[in-house]
């Protein structure tokens, strides 16, 4: 393993792991940082035969030195990598940066797992537990907009929610349905549901109403006004008796109250 500078223009990106580099305010901060205080973490690269480098690890740096109008950059040179050692490392720089986008760590590690086909293999190269890598793999499964969700980070919460539902539902238009009824529920009841309807796919209103007479309370409810399931003629008032129940020690009681009301109203 050598560390030395190497010529920029000789660096080619092999393994072309997809990084969240468009964000010109982070990389302005960042090039901002190497300017100061230099680039305290070298790039790692592969020689090639034809005597040119294949990076590894270290994309946004490169890119922020090149932003610099930098020739030559420190690198750490790995000759002794494998191939397949070499793309473990590249993805895995990848994967924690910081914050990457959920659905970009699915598109990298179905790269990975196209090259072996095994999730037991890729987990033993990433040190990643199986289960976790074939959520991040589940979510490829999703509809266009719910990958978009992903991408532009909606819903950060229901990450694993959504996986959940790329796992068990593959229909797209399914997943839609789904999604629509179990949106105001929190992610741990959304997984619930999701669980549920596999076993009675067409019974999900049902389901979702006996949810809500099961678990109706403020712990439980991931948006209380934008609620999807709730019956409408009765979300004011639900919203209003929330509202007086922030004074009041009896808070259970009151929304016990409530559902008793919407069943007789029923």
């Amino acid at each position: 393993m050598i560390c030395q500078e190497i010529d920029i223009s000789k660096i080619m990106v092999k393994f072309d792991n997809e990084e969240e580099v468009s964000d010109d305010y982070r990389m302005d901060e960042l090039a901002r940082s190497i300017q100061q205080y230099g680039l305290l973490n070298p790039i790692l690269v592969k020689t090639r035969k034809d005597g040119r480098y294949d990076l590894l690890a270290g994309k946004r740096r490169l890119l922020a030195c090149k932003m610099l109008g930098w020739e030559k950059i420190p690198a750490i040179i790995r000759d002794d990598l494998k191939e397949e050692e070499a793309r473990a490392i590249s993805l895995t720089e990848n994967l924690q940066r910081a914050e990457p986008a959920p659905i970009i760590i699915a598109r990298n590690l179905k790269k990975l797992y196209d090259q072996y086909h095994d999730v037991k293999k890729l987990a033993e190269i990433l040190v990643l537990d199986s289960e976790i890598i074939e959520k991040y793999l589940a979510l490829l499964n999703l509809r266009p907009e719910f990958q978009e969700w992903l991408t532009n980070r909606l819903f950060p919460t229901f990450t694993d929610t959504l996986a959940l539902l790329g796992q068990k539902v593959s229909s797209p238009d399914e997943q839609k349905k789904v999604w629509e009824y179990i949106l105001g529920f929190n992610p741990l009841l959304q997984m619930e549901l999701i669980e549920e309807y596999v076993n009675d796919p067409k019974n999900i209103g049902n389901l979702c109403d006996d949810m809500i007479i099961r678990n109706f309370n403020i712990q439980y409810c991931a948006s209380l006004e934008d609620c999807g399931h709730l019956p409408g003629t009765y979300k004011r008032l639900f919203v209003d008796l929330l509202e007086l129940a922030r004074f009041k020690k009896n808070f259970d009681l009151i929304l016990a109250d409530w559902i008793r009301q919407m069943e007789k109203s029923k």
